[in-house]
């Protein structure tokens, strides 16, 4: 399988992840985010963890994969080929920073 995204620039906030084709709503897009350590901060972002912006009307969501002890990226919606991958940081599972402040919201 091919990558899901790749990274280009943003006009949201710097780079981001963009689908490299479309996308059914309830995909799967990647790893985001694993425990590195017992503690419940000890969490190591992935590329793609670190290239999804912030929209309030977000495309895609974080969850919290219990059985792989980490954290991953499904889409909410289709997501057409080029479209930019974002989530709403305010509704980001513990223990990710919720803030928005620095991102343009289109």
């Amino acid at each position: 399988m091919s990558s899901m995204w790749y990274l280009a620039d943003s006009a949201i906030h710097g780079h981001g992840a963009f689908a490299s084709r479309d996308l059914d709503a309830g995909v799967l897009v990647g790893s985001v985010a694993s425990y590195i350590g017992s503690g419940p901060l000890d969490i190591k972002q992935t590329v793609l963890g670190r290239l999804v912006n912030h929209q309030k009307d977000g495309n895609c969501e974080l969850r919290k994969e219990k059985e792989y002890g980490g954290f991953k990226l499904y889409t909410l919606v289709d997501v057409p080929k080029d479209d930019e991958l974002v989530s709403n940081y305010e509704q980001l599972p513990f223990p990710f920073n919720r803030s928005t402040q620095g991102f343009n919201e289109l």
